[in-house]
């Protein structure tokens, strides 16, 4: 079966190769947001931001390409495909953090089912809660580092007074 095409919009070509993506999903209620675990029910040991909100991601694989990297994000974490329409994904901002250079990419969510297949939950999150998250110390993976720029790419009025 083959993968489904998405188009890229990459606003840094001149990013340095991504070691990890993250996929934020945007929809009428907010942006999806996952609530880590504690324990990791493979190892048995906490993951790393364990009990913090993140976006969803993923480490790339060998080879892979950070586009195939977020379409299996999706898929993995959320059980959704994406879609070249009506979705649209864009390659917003690519940044670094705790030694890996990770790549964030926009979604616009299009009312597929969403199934929680990692995390302790995933839920919708306005500006506002994610603003709330953020003041308790709360967000993992230096998520706070890519809000401003994800609020004002999707076009959120109120980023500044979080």
């Amino acid at each position: 079966m083959s993968k489904p095409a998405v188009r890229i919009y990459l606003l840094d070509k001149d990013a340095p190769p991504a070691t990890t993506v993250t996929l934020v999903l945007d929809g009428p209620r907010g942006f999806l947001m996952q609530h880590r675990t504690e324990i990791n029910p493979e190892t048995g040991k906490p993951p790393r931001y364990a009990g913090a909100w993140c976006f969803p991601g993923e480490e790339k694989l060998q080879g892979e390409s950070d586009e195939a990297a977020v379409i299996r994000c999706a898929f993995e974490e959320l059980g959704m495909r994406i879609p070249t329409t009506p979705a649209q994904v864009y390659d917003i901002l690519t940044y670094e953090h705790d030694g890996d250079i990770d790549r964030v990419f926009v979604v616009k969510y299009d009312d597929q089912p969403i199934v929680v297949k990692e995390g302790k939950a995933m839920e919708w999150k306005t500006p506002a809660e994610i603003h709330k998250i953020e003041a308790t110390g709360r967000l993992g993976f230096r998520q706070e580092t890519i809000l401003l720029p994800v609020f004002r790419f999707v076009g959120n009025k109120d980023v500044e007074t979080g």
